[in-house]
């Protein structure tokens, strides 16, 4: 017989604790020039404690099952162990898909996969989705230390009008701020990346996810202990 001993910790708890500190950091800070470092790390933290808070919560889901499946009393060993096998291996995969999984449409399909239903079509949920994809389109850029980069160009062929070439995590972030009224200004208006780590900006992400961890957590358990009741029943 093997014997496994496994340990595990989760680290997303930490972020909340970040964007605590962080916050009063902020709000104490004499200088105002370190409020963009700050508010940068804040929505890095939105960001990192979102994605964790969803790994824990599908890995929540899967153990739900195996409490489910170990109730289940099956008594001849022949029909057992390739149960066990199988539901072992399933478990393993999905924990593993759930540990590599990558943004909100990946996490949404698995969720349907494990609960027959998306969470993105849950009415509470709709309003934060766009949120919560250029939180994670930020992320990707400030986790790697991305510049701010914009271009206008003028010429013959532009009727020597400017326009603008500005791609990326960041133009995507500034066509939502602006088009939700939280920033009033472009990247090339104000020349500075503060437009972008402002405190409104901070505290606008840090708004979305709490919200969006709150309804995710009533999403997930009323469907959990309807698996549960279910199972109640049948047995």
């Amino acid at each position: 017989m093997a014997i496994y001993k496994i340990y595990s910790e989760e680290i997303y708890p930490y972020y909340k604790k970040e964007i605590e500190f962080l916050l009063k950091a902020r709000n104490a800070e004499q200088d105002k020039e370190l409020n963009i470092p700050i508010n940068l790390n804040i929505i890095l933290a939105c960001a990192c404690y979102t994605e964790g808070f969803l790994e824990s919560s599908l890995k929540n889901i899967v153990k739900s099952y195996r409490e489910v499946f170990n109730s289940i009393d099956i008594e001849e060993f022949s029909k057992r162990k390739p149960m066990n096998i199988f539901f072992n291996s399933i478990e393993k995969d999905l924990n593993t898909r759930i540990s590599q999984c990558m943004g909100i449409e990946k996490y949404d399909s698995l969720i349907q996969l494990l609960l027959n239903d998306s969470f993105r079509k849950d009415e509470r949920m709709k309003p934060l989705i766009e949120p919560l994809i250029v939180l994670f389109q930020l992320r990707n850029v400030i986790s790697h230390g991305r510049e701010v980069n914009a271009t206008e160009y003028s010429s013959y062929k532009t009727n020597n009008l400017f326009e603008e070439y500005f791609y990326g995590g960041y133009k995507k972030a500034e066509e939502f701020l602006l088009k939700n009224k939280i920033i009033d200004k472009k990247f090339i208006e104000s020349k500075d990346v503060s437009v972008f780590f402002s405190d409104q900006v901070a505290d606008y992400f840090v708004t979305v996810t709490k919200d969006f961890t709150k309804i995710l957590s009533l999403f997930i358990s009323g469907r959990i202990e309807k698996i549960k009741s279910d199972n109640i029943l049948l047995t």
